[in-house]
């Protein structure tokens, strides 16, 4: 040609200056499937460690994996949705390469590469990862005198759902007609990780305002004081039951701002927690022992357990031992908690409040069960999620034998431009589909169990929730 450009090369040639252009991105995908199944055990580890077993967290080791796990998991997700988006544009679109042959003249030629299930399987490893991060991260309705630092869901994971969302709908919306089930479940899934984390900013709020989760310390002072200006004043309970600490419905009641805390407007004189309008004392747990709780006699201990709870609430958020009503809590442990040396019997009890300690600090299950609406709503969340998951998992296994046979990528090499040199074309294709389609597996089976632990979690009696309407 006149220009010096050859359009129609040698196809040797042609095909090692492909292999050589192409190095740089069969490493990339290497990298994304070996992140990605670094991701699904990371993502095994917060659920495992976080969901199923949050009491072996006091050990070391256990404790510095599910820190590392919880600080790796999103930037390796970000890492994985970038670094497919970029191999799309490497390899998404038509490409005319040149380069300069031994002969002199430069070369040019054309290659259409095709990595649709690559990123779409990124993107639904993405999905399921933010869905992950959304049950595992925990929501506390914290005092602000309690120093508990990030008690809200963190504003990275807003972004990293955004982030995510930016770069995987436009792929989502180039799946075949055929597929089309696949990109609606997700889709769904998308929209479900928005509703996860509107229900659980919402919740959040919800639980700040009410003196039974958020201002609950600030209350429980404010109860105190009045409760031991009343036993100064000569009006206590009988020393063979417990001083009258609130076990629940102070939510039932109007409540009033003063300097030293939050007090009920309407509140009696007396002492037993016996007339004050759905408030729910624990000695009035204690003088129904004869009668309703003559068959599960150990929801004593649990119900005690939620009193000193929120006590020791009160002293975190800075409170003395005197404004928390500690002394009589402590007194009346000494007498009769210990008076036949049941030594099991106290135990229990600091069992069960460092239980209560635990899933409150440690866990979204209070926030979540702050409202009656929350509950039906995070229920309908979890059983939609679940069923997403299973269908995905169904369609996945049911064209398993045609992922094992794809690869990432499949390139065709044209030798020429010209329509003579259609012929001269040449299939290069790496990767292998499994190599992502097992993390995405492990995923759907991570988060089924998670979401199944959510839903049970408060049948299960580990709940804020259910222990104290037990109690009540």
């Amino acid at each position: 040609m006149g220009d010096g450009v050859s359009r129609t090369g040698n196809c040797s040639q042609i095909l090692k200056n492909f292999s050589q252009r192409t190095a740089g991105p069969k490493l990339q995908i290497l990298r994304v499937n070996g992140l990605a199944v670094v991701d699904a055990v990371l993502a095994g580890i917060l659920v495992g460690i976080g969901t199923y077993g949050p009491h072996y967290q006091h050990r070391p080791i256990i404790r510095s994996l599910y820190h590392g796990a919880t600080t790796l998991f999103l930037p390796i997700l970000s890492y994985v949705v970038s670094d497919s988006a970029s191999a799309y544009s490497a390899f998404g679109k038509p490409q005319i390469y040149s380069f300069r042959s031994a002969a002199g003249p430069e070369v040019q030629y054309r290659i259409i590469c095709q990595t649709i299930w690559h990123r779409s399987l990124a993107v639904i490893l993405a999905v399921l990862v933010l869905i992950v991060a959304i049950n595992t991260c925990a929501i506390v309705a914290a005092d602000e005198r309690e120093g508990r630092p990030n008690t809200g869901l963190p504003v990275v994971l807003l972004v990293r759902a955004i982030w995510t969302s930016y770069l995987g709908l436009p792929l989502i919306l180039l799946f075949a007609p055929r597929d089309r089930i696949f990109q609606c479940l997700v889709s769904l899934m998308f929209a479900l990780v928005y509703a996860k984390i509107t229900l659980r900013c919402c919740a959040l709020q919800e639980a700040r305002r009410s003196v039974a989760l958020g201002r609950n310390p600030r209350l429980i002072a404010g109860y105190m004081k009045h409760l031991r200006d009343g036993i100064q004043g000569g009006i206590r309970a009988a020393d063979h039951f417990p001083p009258p600490l609130i076990l629940m419905g102070e939510d039932r009641l109007e409540v009033e701002r003063r300097p030293h805390g939050f007090v009920f407007k309407r509140m009696g004189d007396q002492q037993d927690g016996m007339n004050n309008h759905g408030l729910v004392t624990i000695d009035r747990v204690w003088r129904s022992d004869s009668t309703l709780l003559t068959s599960e006699p150990w929801l004593k201990e649990v119900c005690l357990g939620f009193s000193l709870f929120k006590l020791l609430r009160c002293r975190f958020a800075g409170y003395t031992a005197a404004e928390a009503g500690l002394p009589e809590a402590y007194s009346f442990c000494l007498h009769l908690l210990l008076k036949d040396r049941d030594h099991e019997r106290a135990l229990a009890v600091i069992t069960e409040e460092l239980s209560f300690l635990h899933a409150y600090y440690y866990s979204s299950t209070a926030v979540l069960y702050s409202n009656r609406w929350l509950p039906m709503l995070n229920i309908s969340a979890s059983l939609l999620t679940i069923s997403c998951c299973l269908l995905l998992a169904g369609m996945v296994m049911a064209r398993l034998e045609d992922f094992i046979l794809q690869p990432q990528v499949r390139c065709h090499v044209w030798c020429g431009l010209h329509s003579s040199d259609q012929d001269k074309a040449f299939h290069r294709s790496f990767g292998n589909l499994l190599c992502e389609m097992v993390p995405v597996l492990i995923l759907l089976v991570v988060v089924v169990l998670g979401e199944a632990s959510n839903l049970l979690s408060c049948r299960s009696g580990s709940g804020l929730c259910c222990d104290a309407g037990a109690c009540g």
